[in-house]
């Protein structure tokens, strides 16, 4: 075949032990490729399994992850990462105030750190308080021009009210920046 580019390969193989379709990591099989210290140990595995657990819908992971993160919570109350995780549980548990105060938290704790912005807009979009998101978004695009996440949410709340000039100035100084020519230019 001369054009590889539009070749798909399939396996036929017949495996003695097939693998299982959809079968994902259990939490028992999250082990760290080099133990942090100590006292870091089960806020790294309960930072992990939220992580996966959210990566993988695996809500086994991410309800045990939250219980490590419980316990730990008071000793960790000044940790912006294990804040984080707490807050990206009780988004995803439909509980968004909550998570926008422990958001808040951790972005008070590290303030100019553009990927907490997104996630306290998040929160904040989930608590119908739309213009202090956006003003969180566009902090975030301050920061960080180039993340991705906050050009897609802020391109979609300023459509949802109607100002597409703003949210194609958005898409378009992003395109700009990542060396994308826009369509109308070719």
């Amino acid at each position: 075949a001369k054009d590889g580019g539009h070749t798909a390969f399939t396996d036929h193989r017949i495996s003695r032990n097939p693998e299982q379709k959809g079968a994902t990591s259990s939490a028992a099989e999250l082990v760290a490729w080099r133990q942090p210290e100590q006292e870091l140990r089960d806020r790294n595995l309960a930072l992990a399994l939220v992580t996966a657990g959210l990566q993988n819908h695996d809500s086994s992971q991410v309800v045990r992850g939250y219980r490590m993160l419980n316990r730990l919570a008071q000793q960790m109350q000044d940790d912006p990462e294990v804040l984080t995780a707490l807050g990206s549980i009780l988004l995803t548990a439909k509980q968004p105030e909550e998570a926008t105060k422990v958001f808040r938290k951790a972005l008070a704790l590290r303030p100019r750190y553009a990927p907490y912005e997104v996630n306290l807009a998040t929160a904040l979009f989930d608590s119908n308080q739309g213009p202090e998101a956006i003003q969180h978004l566009e902090r975030s695009l301050e920061l960080d021009p180039l993340l991705q996440k906050a050009v897609t949410a802020l391109a979609s709340a300023y459509r949802s009210e109607g100002e597409n000039s703003k949210a194609n100035e958005v898409v378009g100084r992003y395109r700009a920046r990542m060396g994308i020519q826009s369509v109308n230019s070719q």
